[in-house]
């Protein structure tokens, strides 16, 4: 395995544009949901919201910490990749459970953003608005991370047999 062959294998790669799509299609997927998670607490911290960044007051004040919220949410995105991975293999069709994974979970963002900045919701109360954030954070999360293992076994496929540590490694660099 020399680094020509690694050279020449992403060549190869690059050459089918399928596998280009879906490295580009993967790499914002994954672009988003890494900017968002990362700028979550403090767009959460600050006014009307003032989620607390703390769990010393436990369970009862879920709904107004972020750092539950980052809890429940990277629990929700591994056992959501842990599905969709087993879904995939029960089910030949690819494309459409991704598109039914990244549509299911932009929705869930589109809502976030909505309520955040309260183009919806207006009428409900503080505690309920602040919950729904919480949920959909989590389902959103759960929805776009399950994409990881479908955007992987058809990177897979599509390159086959190229080995699937250099379609997989390549789409990783993109993030």
């Amino acid at each position: 395995h020399s680094l020509a062959g690694a050279v020449s294998q992403v060549r190869e790669m690059g050459r089918q544009p399928g596998y280009a799509l879906l490295a580009l299609a993967f790499a914002v997927t994954s672009g988003f949901f890494v900017g968002w998670s990362s700028i979550l607490s403090i767009l959460l911290a600050g006014p009307p919201w003032n989620f607390t960044n703390s769990t010393t007051s436990g369970l009862a004040n879920m709904p107004t910490s972020i750092a539950w919220i980052g809890f429940w949410s990277t629990l929700a995105g591994i056992v959501g990749g842990i599905l969709a991975g087993t879904l995939i293999d029960r089910i030949a069709n690819h494309r459409m459970v991704l598109v039914v994974l990244c549509v299911i979970g932009s929705l869930c963002y589109i809502l976030f953003a909505l309520l955040f900045f309260r183009i919806i919701g207006d009428t409900l109360s503080h505690a309920t608005s602040s919950l729904f954030l919480l949920l959909l954070s989590i389902f959103g999360s759960f929805f776009i991370n399950g994409t990881g293992p479908v955007f992987m076994e058809l990177a897979a496929e599509l390159t086959h047999p190229i080995p699937e540590a250099v379609s997989g490694g390549l789409m990783q660099l993109l993030v």
